[in-house]
């Protein structure tokens, strides 16, 4: 379990790195006073301390399932964060129904545009046809 442990630590870290956060500011968040302090877990020369792996699930919402075990999602979304995005998603639905009923609309105008050209077209061709044959007399 300690080297399925510290694969994880490390997946995290590089996740929250590719995330802009920087080794020191994870260090610091984690509760380690430098750098080589997590360097040390990462190179399995020492263990992680608890206060460090509570730190990880508490300020970066690390899935605790996935830290011990690999499992799930690297980290959780907070409820908070969740009923935020349903209402955004929801409010989207209603945008994305407006949107179509309007691309409905303007389809019909583009139809009737387009047959209004055509239309054009032809009384263009039989008014130079009536020319050219009024200019033959």
């Amino acid at each position: 379990m300690e080297a399925i442990l510290f694969k994880n630590v490390e997946k995290i870290v590089v996740e929250l790195k590719k995330r802009g956060l920087g080794i020191s500011e994870i260090c610091r968040e984690m509760g380690y006073t430098s750098t080589q302090q997590i360097n040390n877990v990462l190179n399995g020369k020492s263990l992680i301390s608890t206060k460090a792996i509570a730190n990880l699930i508490n300020k970066f919402n690390v899935n605790p399932i996935f830290l011990f075990m690999g499992l799930g999602n690297m980290f959780e979304v907070p409820e908070k964060e969740i009923k935020k995005l349903t209402s955004e998603n929801e409010a989207l639905k209603i945008e994305e129904k407006s949107l179509r009923e309007e691309i409905a609309i303007l389809k019909e105008c583009v139809k009737t545009h387009e047959k209004r050209n055509a239309d054009l077209i032809d009384i263009t061709a039989a008014a130079i046809k009536f020319y050219q044959s009024e200019n033959k007399k």
